[in-house]
């Protein structure tokens, strides 16, 4: 495959990210995955680069701002995770320095993983990982970093906060009470 075709297909893909249908972002975020790990085998730089600022441009740019369908957006973040990790693994920069996230990233260890608690169920697993959030903000982490934090993390806190009257629409409820 060219790396056109390649661009052509992960657009494709990156879409299907924010359908409404479970399986078909379950189908992107695998598809999504798999071409990442093509792409680590392969030497061709210049075109892994331009497809990861497409996919940047997608969902930084894009799905941050629109999706707020919460179990959509879900599934955005857990792409925007892999593309994160993949920056971060290919030394590449990126527009809104997307490898300065990677701390915040453990594929391993849900629990742990940013990208994963953010829209947790739990509301005390929320709240742990927007703790961390702030302990790396307050210890210096993204201080070269302000794209990143008005552009990725930003969009992520105000769909929290002011996400509200969208949550009702589509019918979602974001609170959750534990038993603590």
């Amino acid at each position: 495959m060219t790396s056109l075709e390649v661009c052509a297909v992960t657009c494709s893909v990156a879409y299907l990210c924010k359908h409404e249908e479970y399986s078909m972002r379950e189908y992107a975020e695998h598809a999504l995955n798999h071409i990442f790990g093509c792409l680590q085998t392969q030497k061709e730089d210049q075109g892994a680069l331009n497809l990861v600022r497409l996919l940047e441009r997608q969902f930084v740019e894009v799905y941050l701002v629109t999706v707020r369908d919460e179990m959509a957006l879900k599934t955005v973040l857990r792409c925007l995770r892999s593309l994160i990790v993949f920056v971060k693994e290919q030394n590449l920069e990126t527009k809104y320095q997307l490898d300065a996230l990677a701390p915040l990233c453990n594929p391993k260890d849900e629990n742990v993983d940013f990208f994963e608690c953010f829209l947790a169920i739990k509301l005390k697993q929320r709240q742990r990982c927007l703790q961390r959030l702030k302990q790396r903000i307050e210890e210096g982490d993204f201080a070269h970093s302000l794209k990143t934090l008005e552009h990725v993390i930003m969009p992520m806190v105000d769909y929290l906060v002011f996400g509200g009257a969208t949550h009702s629409e589509h019918q979602r409820n974001t609170i959750s009470y534990d038993k603590d």
